[in-house]
Protein backbone atom coordinates (compact mmCIF):
# COMPACT_ATOMS: atom_id res chain seq x y z
CA UNK A 1 0.00 0.00 0.00
CA UNK A 2 1.26 3.30 -1.03
CA UNK A 3 2.86 5.61 1.75
CA UNK A 4 0.19 7.86 3.60
CA UNK A 5 0.49 11.46 2.14
CA UNK A 6 -0.57 14.83 3.66
CA UNK A 7 -3.41 16.48 2.75
CA UNK A 8 -4.02 19.39 0.64
CA UNK A 9 -5.92 21.72 3.11
CA UNK A 10 -6.76 21.50 6.65
CA UNK A 11 -8.74 23.66 9.21
CA UNK A 12 -7.88 24.87 12.70
CA UNK A 13 -10.17 23.18 15.53
CA UNK A 14 -10.34 24.60 19.76
CA UNK A 15 -8.66 21.20 20.68
CA UNK A 16 -4.79 21.88 21.89
CA UNK A 17 -4.94 17.78 21.93
CA UNK A 18 -5.81 17.70 17.97
CA UNK A 19 -5.03 21.57 17.03
CA UNK A 20 -6.34 20.96 12.98
CA UNK A 21 -7.73 18.26 10.85
CA UNK A 22 -8.02 17.81 7.24
CA UNK A 23 -10.23 20.19 5.81
CA UNK A 24 -13.18 17.47 4.90
CA UNK A 25 -13.34 16.02 7.82
CA UNK A 26 -16.03 16.07 10.72
CA UNK A 27 -15.66 17.68 14.51
CA UNK A 28 -18.98 15.45 15.59
CA UNK A 29 -19.83 15.41 19.19
CA UNK A 30 -19.26 11.86 20.49
CA UNK A 31 -22.83 11.28 21.39
CA UNK A 32 -23.88 11.88 17.69
CA UNK A 33 -22.43 8.91 16.48
CA UNK A 34 -22.15 6.73 19.82
CA UNK A 35 -25.04 5.72 21.95
CA UNK A 36 -23.75 4.52 25.33
CA UNK A 37 -25.79 0.96 26.16
CA UNK A 38 -26.51 -0.97 29.80
CA UNK A 39 -27.63 -4.33 28.73
CA UNK A 40 -27.04 -6.36 32.15
CA UNK A 41 -26.50 -10.14 31.92
CA UNK A 42 -29.83 -11.79 34.13
CA UNK A 43 -27.63 -15.46 34.04
CA UNK A 44 -23.78 -14.62 33.53
CA UNK A 45 -23.76 -17.92 32.11
CA UNK A 46 -22.41 -15.69 28.98
CA UNK A 47 -18.50 -15.40 28.43
CA UNK A 48 -16.44 -13.53 30.45
CA UNK A 49 -14.32 -11.24 28.45
CA UNK A 50 -11.15 -9.23 29.93
CA UNK A 51 -9.24 -6.49 28.56
CA UNK A 52 -5.69 -6.52 27.19
CA UNK A 53 -3.56 -3.29 26.41
CA UNK A 54 -1.80 -4.98 23.33
CA UNK A 55 -5.10 -7.78 22.55
CA UNK A 56 -8.13 -6.17 23.33
CA UNK A 57 -11.19 -7.88 24.65
CA UNK A 58 -10.35 -11.38 24.90
CA UNK A 59 -11.63 -14.68 26.74
CA UNK A 60 -10.81 -14.73 30.73
CA UNK A 61 -10.27 -17.80 30.44
CA UNK A 62 -7.35 -17.63 27.65
CA UNK A 63 -5.81 -15.08 30.29
CA UNK A 64 -6.32 -16.00 33.24
CA UNK A 65 -6.45 -19.31 35.19
CA UNK A 66 -8.82 -17.55 37.68
CA UNK A 67 -12.68 -19.61 37.88
CA UNK A 68 -15.49 -16.83 37.83
CA UNK A 69 -18.75 -18.79 38.77
CA UNK A 70 -21.80 -17.56 36.73
CA UNK A 71 -23.79 -16.16 39.96
CA UNK A 72 -20.61 -13.93 40.14
CA UNK A 73 -21.37 -12.56 36.61
CA UNK A 74 -24.92 -11.44 37.05
CA UNK A 75 -24.90 -7.76 36.33
CA UNK A 76 -22.13 -7.79 34.11
CA UNK A 77 -22.71 -5.61 30.97
CA UNK A 78 -23.29 -8.19 27.67
CA UNK A 79 -21.37 -6.69 24.71
CA UNK A 80 -21.60 -7.41 20.92
CA UNK A 81 -19.59 -7.53 18.10
CA UNK A 82 -18.72 -3.84 16.25
CA UNK A 83 -19.79 -2.56 19.70
CA UNK A 84 -16.83 -0.50 21.49
CA UNK A 85 -16.03 -1.13 25.22
CA UNK A 86 -14.22 2.02 27.51
CA UNK A 87 -12.86 1.15 30.53
CA UNK A 88 -13.17 4.30 32.22
CA UNK A 89 -10.83 4.43 34.93
CA UNK A 90 -8.05 3.88 31.79
CA UNK A 91 -9.52 5.80 28.96
CA UNK A 92 -6.01 7.61 29.10
CA UNK A 93 -4.08 4.53 28.77
CA UNK A 94 -5.15 3.43 25.46
CA UNK A 95 -8.19 0.84 27.50
CA UNK A 96 -10.95 1.59 24.61
CA UNK A 97 -11.52 -1.76 21.54
CA UNK A 98 -13.98 -2.65 19.51
CA UNK A 99 -15.54 -5.51 20.55
CA UNK A 100 -15.04 -8.87 17.79
CA UNK A 101 -17.05 -11.14 20.68
CA UNK A 102 -20.02 -11.64 22.28
CA UNK A 103 -19.45 -11.56 25.92
CA UNK A 104 -19.91 -9.82 29.47
CA UNK A 105 -17.80 -7.34 30.52
CA UNK A 106 -17.05 -5.16 33.83
CA UNK A 107 -20.61 -3.65 34.83
CA UNK A 108 -18.03 -0.66 35.58
CA UNK A 109 -16.74 -0.31 31.75
CA UNK A 110 -18.96 1.54 29.20
CA UNK A 111 -20.36 -0.30 26.12
CA UNK A 112 -20.96 1.96 23.20
CA UNK A 113 -23.48 0.86 19.91
CA UNK A 114 -22.87 2.48 16.70
CA UNK A 115 -25.61 4.98 15.21
CA UNK A 116 -24.04 6.14 12.05
CA UNK A 117 -22.20 3.74 9.34
CA UNK A 118 -18.95 4.61 10.93
CA UNK A 119 -16.23 1.54 10.81
CA UNK A 120 -16.21 0.28 14.45
CA UNK A 121 -11.96 -0.47 13.84
CA UNK A 122 -11.15 2.69 12.77
CA UNK A 123 -13.04 3.84 16.21
CA UNK A 124 -11.13 2.02 18.14
CA UNK A 125 -7.84 3.06 16.46
CA UNK A 126 -8.86 6.56 16.62
CA UNK A 127 -9.56 6.35 20.38
CA UNK A 128 -6.12 4.58 21.22
CA UNK A 129 -4.29 7.01 19.23
CA UNK A 130 -2.27 9.47 21.53
CA UNK A 131 -4.09 12.81 20.81
CA UNK A 132 -7.24 10.87 21.83
CA UNK A 133 -5.65 9.39 24.99
CA UNK A 134 -4.22 12.36 26.13
CA UNK A 135 -7.52 14.53 25.97
CA UNK A 136 -9.35 11.34 27.49
CA UNK A 137 -6.79 12.27 30.10
CA UNK A 138 -7.46 15.83 30.34
CA UNK A 139 -11.20 15.13 30.63
CA UNK A 140 -10.90 12.35 33.07
CA UNK A 141 -11.89 13.38 36.84
CA UNK A 142 -11.05 11.67 40.30
CA UNK A 143 -7.90 11.42 42.44
CA UNK A 144 -4.03 11.88 41.11
CA UNK A 145 -2.63 13.39 38.33
CA UNK A 146 -0.28 11.90 35.04
CA UNK A 147 -0.97 8.18 33.87
CA UNK A 148 -1.76 7.13 37.66
CA UNK A 149 -4.19 7.88 40.13
CA UNK A 150 -7.83 7.27 40.10
CA UNK A 151 -9.14 9.07 37.21
CA UNK A 152 -12.18 8.51 35.44
CA UNK A 153 -13.75 9.41 32.41
CA UNK A 154 -17.58 9.70 33.00
CA UNK A 155 -20.22 9.20 30.07
CA UNK A 156 -21.10 12.65 30.55
CA UNK A 157 -18.20 13.99 29.72
CA UNK A 158 -17.04 11.94 26.84
CA UNK A 159 -20.19 12.40 24.89
CA UNK A 160 -19.69 16.24 25.09
CA UNK A 161 -15.96 15.56 23.31
CA UNK A 162 -15.61 16.69 19.85
CA UNK A 163 -14.29 13.88 17.65
CA UNK A 164 -12.41 14.24 14.37
CA UNK A 165 -14.30 11.87 11.91
CA UNK A 166 -13.32 11.44 8.26
CA UNK A 167 -16.09 9.81 5.94
CA UNK A 168 -16.59 6.34 6.21
CA UNK A 169 -14.97 5.29 3.06
CA UNK A 170 -11.90 6.95 3.97
CA UNK A 171 -11.80 5.22 7.90
CA UNK A 172 -11.51 1.58 5.62
CA UNK A 173 -8.93 2.60 3.89
CA UNK A 174 -7.32 3.60 7.07
CA UNK A 175 -7.73 0.72 8.59
CA UNK A 176 -6.70 -1.55 5.81
CA UNK A 177 -3.75 0.53 5.68
CA UNK A 178 -3.21 -0.28 9.70
CA UNK A 179 -4.21 -3.90 8.56
CA UNK A 180 -1.07 -4.13 6.27
CA UNK A 181 1.01 -2.53 8.55
CA UNK A 182 0.56 -4.32 11.37
CA UNK A 183 1.00 -7.41 9.17
CA UNK A 184 4.44 -6.01 8.02
CA UNK A 185 5.83 -5.56 11.42
CA UNK A 186 4.45 -9.15 12.58
CA UNK A 187 6.67 -10.21 10.16
CA UNK A 188 9.76 -7.77 11.01
CA UNK A 189 9.44 -8.86 14.88
CA UNK A 190 9.15 -12.80 13.79
CA UNK A 191 12.58 -12.26 11.83
CA UNK A 192 14.35 -10.17 14.50
CA UNK A 193 12.90 -13.25 17.08
CA UNK A 194 14.54 -15.55 14.97
CA UNK A 195 17.82 -13.76 14.55
CA UNK A 196 17.93 -13.23 18.65
CA UNK A 197 17.67 -17.27 18.99
CA UNK A 198 20.47 -17.34 16.24
CA UNK A 199 22.65 -15.11 18.35
CA UNK A 200 21.85 -16.76 21.49
CA UNK A 201 23.03 -20.26 20.54
CA UNK A 202 26.52 -18.50 18.95
CA UNK A 203 27.13 -16.97 22.28
CA UNK A 204 26.79 -20.26 23.99
CA UNK A 205 29.33 -21.49 21.77
CA UNK A 206 31.46 -19.00 22.09
CA UNK A 207 31.24 -19.57 25.67
CA UNK A 208 31.48 -22.86 25.62
CA UNK A 209 34.97 -22.58 23.35
CA UNK A 210 36.38 -19.91 25.16
CA UNK A 211 35.70 -21.90 28.77
CA UNK A 212 36.79 -25.27 27.43
CA UNK A 213 40.31 -23.76 25.19
CA UNK A 214 40.83 -20.45 26.13
CA UNK A 215 40.73 -17.62 23.50
CA UNK A 216 43.55 -19.48 21.35
CA UNK A 217 41.43 -21.39 18.80
CA UNK A 218 44.32 -23.61 17.53
CA UNK A 219 44.75 -24.89 20.80
CA UNK A 220 43.01 -29.02 20.21
CA UNK A 221 40.86 -30.26 22.90
CA UNK A 222 41.86 -33.60 23.93
CA UNK A 223 38.81 -35.85 22.75
CA UNK A 224 36.37 -37.46 25.30
CA UNK A 225 37.13 -41.11 27.29
CA UNK A 226 33.93 -42.37 27.98
CA UNK A 227 33.67 -44.38 31.46
CA UNK A 228 31.51 -47.06 32.23
CA UNK A 229 29.03 -47.37 34.99
CA UNK A 230 31.45 -49.14 37.97
CA UNK A 231 33.99 -45.86 37.09
CA UNK A 232 31.43 -43.05 37.50
CA UNK A 233 30.29 -44.76 40.78
CA UNK A 234 34.05 -44.75 41.89
CA UNK A 235 34.38 -40.99 40.87
CA UNK A 236 30.80 -40.35 42.99
CA UNK A 237 31.95 -42.14 46.30
CA UNK A 238 35.37 -39.97 46.02
CA UNK A 239 33.47 -36.88 45.24
CA UNK A 240 30.89 -37.04 47.87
Amino acid sequence: MDKLSAYTEYKNTSSRWVPRVPAHWQLLRAKNFLQEIDDRSTTGKEQLLSMRQHRGLVPHNDVSNKLIGAEHLIGYKRTHPDELVLNRMQAGNAMFFCSSLHGLVSPDYAVFRLIRDDNPEFLGHLFRSAPMRGLFRSESKGLGTGTSGFLRLYSDRFASLSIPMPPRVEQDQIVAYLRVQDAHIARFVKAKRELIKLLNEQKLRIIDQAVTRGIDLSIKLQPQVSIGWETSQSIGVLLF
